[in-house]
Parts: structure tokens; C-alpha cells; sequence
């Protein structure tokens, strides 16, 4: 679990530089930090405390912050393979170290293949039984090594690939995750991002509401854009040098995008394409190897959800984003012929049962996903899915295709009020964050056996 230093103070926090700020910020952008907590950072911007109106906002926020949170403060980090790279170095002292602090899985996976070559193992090939040499294969291969002394490297090297393979795994996990909840967010230099006061700002309040958890509920969910995140763009919009390019990696609206040039427009249209074509080929790869129910996505058992519900919102995201940016570039009648539809994500049985018990059934969207071709063949021309199939299939379904994003970009709503964020287990909302530490530690919502000790015997 991530550290949870910082978040338990009522306190302002220390004086801080612009300077300070803008990195700390900038460092939050990829994090899972509580929106009260950026806020009262943002109230020492020099560009906040000059509209005095916006920084007794902001405040208002910042003083709403719990005064203890045991949620993670930031999404899950891959653990990389550290120990095991300085490890090497021991056991290959002929081949060139690796610094242990190395994070590229490109680069590590390609000291593992100089590695294996020095025992003449093929990459990736790690059974015992099947790929290890005997001592006639070692004399062959014109290995010195006793049969200790390989085996030893070779069980190594066998943990060290699955290490690779988990860690690699999961920083795409991340990944999607950061594309889904905040948008174009990995890679925005510091530089870049600290040019601007008033509209990094903003990208830090709203990457902070838009990566909040979902909670177990049969309504919608919170709306990230809230009366502060609307009060800090018209702040970034009275300033003339403010980035929308950048502003737009993270709300890619149509207000915004009509401030970008049209070689900023098709840049980043090109950025969103790009994004959707990967996660075609992971949606397609998933589903091959799932048995999911279409005619509810409920999960199942066996159902990989975890990565489906993924690559489904980072998918609905990068879609919302592209329909946005065919339509800022003229391009919109693209979708005439080609409209990929939205992704359903898989829902709990217990989800689906609040929802009938509450008198609600089937969703329409999940109606219409059912309805179409598999909009990851769609994007590859592999199937036809005009814009004219999809609003047949919508209304069929009782829904709106303007209203409902299926052949539209969805305009944004008004802004919501501030909300404070909520102690969650598991998407269930605690009040007191003691209790929400106990009951998670219990595995109490998790959705498996709690992890309460027995009574002692009598």
C-alpha cells in the first residue's frame, strides 16, 4: 500500500515557493492525491492569492480535507526487479552491470538477453525440465560452469523473466489506468507544465477529480468537473499565454480545442488514434481468451475483470477523446461510415442486483454494445458499423446516440458542486478512516472471504 505521510494533518501546509508548488504539483499530475490537498497547495500560487475570490475557494476545499486517510495516495506502483538486477552483477561479473535503479523494461529485458547468451539460454525460455543443458549440451556450447554453478544461473535468470514479465504487465496497467481516469497525463514535462502558473493549476485540480475511485453505488458517479476545477479554466482562460495544447491532454472539450492551431489539433488527434489502435489489439487479445456474458456483462467466474474494465475505460476515454478532436478538425463525417462503438465494462452480480432490486434493469448502452460489431474490428475496418447502425441500435435500446456519446461527443454537463472525497473499502463509502483501515485489512468488501480469526474454542 502507498505511503500515507501527508495525509493525515488539518494543518495548512508549510510555505512553499511558486517554484515548489509548480513541482509539486507537476509530480501529483500521475499520482492519486485527494483534490483538498491540491487545493491547499494551489491557494499559495501568487496567480491564486491575486483573484481573492478563488483562493476563499479553493480554501474552502483545502479546509475540507479529512484529518486522517488511509487510501493510497498514489496508483499502484510496479515493483521493479531492483534486487535481482544488482544480484546479477554478482553472479555474471563478466557482463556490464545494469544499474539496479534502472526502470525501462526495454533496457532490463535486454541485460537479461545478455545474461542468458552467457549461458547460452534463449531468451524467455525458462523450463527445467525442457531448455536447461545437460553437461553434454554445457561442453557443446563451450560452457566452464559445473552443473551447481548453472543451474544456479539458470533457475536465476527463469525468476528474473517472470519478474520482467509481471513488472512489464503491470506498468501497462498503470498506464491504462492513467489514460482512462486523467487522459494524455504521462510525459508532460515539468518545464512545459511550470511555464503556465494559471493553467497547470487547473490540470492539477482536475487530474486530481478525475482520478478519483469509483464507490459502490446503482447511480452515477461523481462528476470530476466541480464549481473550483470551472473557476481555475476561467482563470487559464484570462490568461493570453496560457497552454491549451497541454490543457487539452486532459480535457480535450470543444472549448479548448477551438484555442489550438490546427497542427496542434492534428497532433493530438493523432496521439488519440495511435492510443485507440493499441488498445484495439488488447481488447481483442483479452476477449479472445474470455468467456464474457453479452447479454448482461456480469462478471463470471474466471472472468479476468480487473484487466477488461481497464482496457474498457481507457478505451471509452480515448474514443470520447477522438469523436471530440474528428469534430474540432472537420473530420467528423469520418464517422458516417466508421463509428466504433463504446466498450461496456463488467459489473459485480452484486452491482447487478442493487440495480433490479432498485426496480432498473439491462442498461441501454449494454443493449447497444451488443447490438454492434466489435468496435475494435470496426476501427481496423475488419467490420462495418456506420454511424446509421448505431443510432438504429440506440433507439432500439431506448437510448439517446447524441445524448448518450454512441455517435456524438457528449458535451459536458454544468459543474457539479465540490464534493469532499469519501473514505472508501472497496468502493463502499466509511465514515471513520480507522474503521475503513480495519475492515480492509479484514478483506471486508473485497468480495472474498473475510479474513476475520475464528473465535477461540470454548
Amino acid at each position: 500500500m502507498a505511503a500515507w505521510a501527508g495525509r493525515g494533518a488539518t494543518a495548512s501546509l508549510p510555505p512553499m515557493s511558486d517554484a515548489e508548488i509548480l513541482r509539486a504539483l507537476h509530480e501529483n499530475l500521475t499520482r492519486r492525491s485527494m483534490p483538498e490537498m491540491v487545493a491547499g497547495r494551489l491557494a499559495g500560487l501568487s496567480a491564486i492569492q491575486a483573484v481573492p475570490a478563488l483562493a476563499a475557494q479553493l480554501a474552502e476545499v483545502a479546509g475540507s480535507r479529512p484529518r486522517f486517510s488511509f487510501l493510497p495516495d498514489d496508483f499502484s506502483e510496479p515493483v521493479a526487479p531492483a534486487r535481482q538486477i544488482a544480484k546479477a552483477a554478482e553472479l555474471f561479473p563478466e557482463i556490464e552491470a545494469l544499474p539496479p535503479t534502472e526502470r525501462d523494461p526495454a533496457a532490463i529485458e535486454a541485460y537479461v538477453a545478455r545474461l542468458s547468451a552467457a549461458i547460452a539460454k534463449a531468451p524467455r525460455k525458462s523450463d527445467f525440465r525442457g531448455d536447461r543443458l545437460d553437461r553434454v549440451g554445457r561442453r557443446a556450447a563451450g560452457l566452464e560452469l559445473g552443473g551447481h554453478a548453472y543451474t544456479k544461473r539458470f533457475r536465476f535468470l527463469a525468476r528474473l523473466e517472470a519478474h520482467l514479465a509481471t513488472y512489464t504487465r503491470e506498468r501497462r496497467h498503470r498506464a491504462l489506468r492513467l489514460l482512462g481516469k486523467i487522459g494524455l497525463v504521462e510525459g508532460i514535462s515539468h518545464d512545459r507544465f511550470a511555464a503556465n502558473p494559471a493553467a497547470a493549476a487547473f490540470m492539477a485540480y482536475y487530474a486530481a477529480r478525475r482520478g478519483l475511485r469509483s464507490t459502490f453505488t446503482s447511480d452515477s458517479q461523481t462528476r470530476p468537473f466541480d464549481q473550483p476545477a470551472a473557476a481555475l479554466l476561467r482563470l487559464a482562460e484570462a490568461d493570453p499565454a496560457t497552454d491549451w495544447a497541454l490543457v487539452a491532454r486532459l480535457h480535450p472539450m470543444p472549448e479548448v480545442l477551438a484555442r489550438l492551431t490546427p497542427d496542434q489539433r492534428g497532433a493530438l488527434l493523432a496521439e488519440w488514434t495511435a492510443a485507440l489502435a493499441g488498445l484495439a489489439e488488447e481488447l481483442e487479445s483479452t476477449w479472445r481468451r474470455s468467456r464474457f456474458q453479452l447479454d448482461d456483462m456480469v462478471v463470471g467466474r474466471g472472468d479476468d475483470s480487473s484487466t477488461w474494465n481497464l482496457l474498457a475505460q481507457a478505451w471509452n476515454s480515448a474514443r470520447a477523446a477522438w469523436f471530440s478532436l474528428l469534430e474540432a478538425t472537420g473530420q467528423q463525417g469520418l464517422l458516417e461510415e466508421c463509428c466504433p462503438g463504446k466498450v461496456m465494462r463488467l459489473m459485480a452480480a452484486d452491482v447487478a442486483a442493487w440495480h433490479r432490486a432498485d426496480g432498473g434493469g439491462l442498461h441501454p448502452d449494454t443493449a447497444v454494445w451488443r447490438a454492434l460489431p466489435q468496435p475494435w474490428a470496426v476501427l481496423r475496418g475488419e467490420a462495418a458499423c456506420p454511424r446509421s447502425l448505431v443510432e438504429v441500435a440506440c433507439r432500439a435500446a431506448g437510448a439517446d446516440p447524441q445524448a448518450s456519446g454512441w455517435v456524438a461527443v457528449r458535451l459536458p454537463p454544468e459543474p457539479v458542486p465540490f464534493t469532499p472525497t469519501p473514505e472508501l473499502v472497496h468502493g463502499v463509502e466509511v465514515g471513520a478512516p480507522g474503521l475503513a483501515l480495519l475492515l480492509r485489512k479484514r478483506g471486508v468488501f473485497s468480495g472474498k472471504a473475510s479474513r476475520v480469526a475464528p473465535p477461540p474454542a470454548l
